[in-house]
């Protein structure tokens, strides 16, 4: 689109006429050499009187009166062109805090514009805050005929202007953790209690900061909202982590080794993914992790990590390798190819920065495990912003019974769609665990702060049933079983081979989680100094705990068919 289309206008009309007024001179009753007739039709412009007087043909006479009017009418067309504009815009922003049902996008970064986008294919009504009003997105979201707000989204009255009082949902993402916050919190004081129970504003903050985002939630002693307001706090590298790690290949309870994982690459992508890989433990019982991670700076890094962690030994072995991956370190590569080709890992995945550095390495791997006949090994590739060129990439890279060689995940555009974002489709299987452990607390602790309803459930609570029933899929597999969409009225039925396994996988994953939060063993439970009776072997455990374990277990296929899914065995499941 021309940005200066009043100019364009203007060049077209005056061509057109100097062309008339040229032609006119050419072929009228006076013949002027070729040189006086552009000089001629040049001058009409500055209403200049022509020295002939033979009669005009009507081209001249149209272009002796036309010329001279161009300037002022492109002039007089852009003015009103600008205030029809400016009118509409002022229209659409004015009738913004009447609106009902609608989206506010606080900031209008990379993050807030993909939101944005999502937001209208998906046909919801949008209006967008930003501090800038003529930034290349805003300007884009203008001519989507999105409403942009000039202004400080943490001040309540830019707020009110964009509709607040009768928004559905509110996202907060200005790139900064500590003013989203901030805004949220802002939020939740504008809204008070005026809002009814079945009226709930939902206010998802964006926080990109681990640690910020760990401490807002690694508590259980409030929400993050209220009643009347949902704070729900999103990382795109959590939910990044949380996919992939559903789509890992399944490594059977019963093998003698674990494959080792290896990510490239130790920036907040790899680090989330690191953890979530440790949380989970997708590897045989009685087997560690086992994860390689390469990073051009992976020895200090590795240090670092390992030293928060001091009782990583209990459950993983992780190595990290200094290596430089980029394009003009290819000479290196020799090296990194000949420690990788010896290995046989389940999975890689490459947590680059950079979209196109990613996609190199990705590629180039996959070559080298081809050559040494891996061609089913699958390998992911994180690709923020060319989503598409990854999935051209992967197609290119299929075989015969091979689809999924290789995998693009964490784009901006899959991870910010309306169904994960705002429709939490990731948590449909959490929220369904969630309620059947309320079920069992409201005979015994009806009051405590993890028997509330997920809304205003503290946000400590809520992801450990979201690491809960993530892990579900990831056990399933390993025993032959898989999960599907389904409404189906009749669960499956795990037999006592499979129920006693999952439940040992199932105890594991929680000491995992318990240990990566500091906790340890101790005879009696206290929480003020994180110490559990339970944190033992499977083999240690009091009967009655076992025992309840596996009541649980049994009750998966009731919790997944709340949430719309069912389990199933495949043609050679495990039995």
């Amino acid at each position: 689109m021309f940005r200066s289309s009043n100019v364009l206008y203007l060049f077209c009309g005056a061509l057109i006429v100097f062309a008339l007024g040229v032609i006119g001179y050419t072929f009228g009753a006076c013949q002027l050499p070729v040189g006086d007739r552009f000089l001629e039709a040049l001058k009409l412009f500055l209403r200049a009187e022509s020295p002939t007087t033979c009669a005009a043909p009507w081209s001249l006479v149209f272009a002796r009166y036309a010329a001279p009017y161009i300037v002022p009418f492109v002039a007089l067309f852009a003015t009103i062109r600008l205030a029809v504009t400016n009118l509409r815009y002022d229209l659409r922003v004015a009738r913004a805090r009447y609106r009902r049902g609608h989206f506010i996008v606080c900031g209008l970064g990379d993050t807030g514009m993909q939101i944005v986008e999502n937001l209208r294919h998906a046909g919801k009504e949008v209006i967008a805050i930003d501090l800038v009003s003529d930034s290349p997105h805003a300007a884009t979201a203008e001519r989507s005929r999105v409403p942009v707000v000039k202004g400080d989204a943490a001040e309540r009255s830019v707020l009110e202007f964009a509709g607040l009082r009768h928004a559905n949902t509110v996202i907060v993402c200005t790139g900064e953790d500590a003013q989203n916050v901030d805004i949220a919190l802002r939020i939740e004081e504008s809204i008070g209690d005026t809002r009814s129970r079945n009226d709930v504003l939902t206010a998802l903050i964006e926080l990109r900061h681990e640690w910020l985002f760990a401490k807002l939630i690694d508590h259980d002693k409030e929400p993050l909202g209220s009643p009347a307001v949902e704070v729900r706090p999103f990382n795109i590298y959590q939910n990044a982590a949380r996919i992939l790690i559903r789509s890992l290949p399944a490594q059977p309870v019963d093998d003698p080794a674990a494959k080792p994982f290896i990510v490239i690459g130790f920036g907040s992508m790899g680090r989330e993914v690191t953890m979530h890989y440790l949380r989970a433990a997708p590897v045989p019982l009685r087997c560690l992790s086992n994860v390689l991670v390469l990073d051009r700076v992976g020895e200090e890094i590795g240090r670092n990590f390992v030293a928060g962690i001091p009782s990583i030994e209990r459950f993983a072995e992780i190595e990290f390798v200094t290596a430089d991956v980029s394009v003009e370190a290819v000479e290196k590569w020799g090296v990194i190819e000949a420690q990788l080709g010896a290995m046989n890992p389940v999975a890689i995945a490459v947590c680059l920065p950079d979209d196109k550095l990613s996609l190199f390495v990705a590629l180039r791997l996959r070559a080298l495990f081809d050559g040494v006949g891996r061609t089913d090994m699958s390998i992911f590739v994180r690709l923020r912003r060319h989503h598409r060129l990854g999935e051209f990439a992967a197609h290119l890279e299929r075989l015969p019974q091979l689809d999924e060689r290789l995998r693009v995940f964490g784009s901006l555009e899959e991870l910010l769609k309306v169904d994960i974002l705002i429709d939490s489709r990731l948590d449909t299987l959490a929220k369904a665990c969630h309620e059947h452990y309320r079920e069992m607390l409201a005979a015994e602790r009806p009051d405590s702060a993890n028997a509330r309803p997920w809304n205003i459930l503290p946000e400590h609570f809520k992801m450990s049933s979201r690491r809960e029933a993530d892990h579900i899929f990831v056990k399933l597999a390993q025993v032959g079983l898989a999960v599907r969409t389904s409404s189906a009225s009749t669960p499956i039925a795990f037999t006592d081979a499979e129920t006693e396994v999952l439940s040992r996988l199932e105890h594991r994953r929680w000491m995992i989680e318990r240990w990566l939060r500091g906790w340890r063993h101790g005879s009696v439970r206290d929480d003020a100094h994180y110490l559990n009776p339970y944190l033992v072997e499977w083999d240690e455990l009091p009967e009655n705990i076992r025992e309840s374990n596996r009541k649980t277990i049994t009750r998966w296929p009731e919790m997944l068919a709340r949430a719309g899914m069912e389990i199933y065995r495949p043609a050679r499941g495990v039995a």
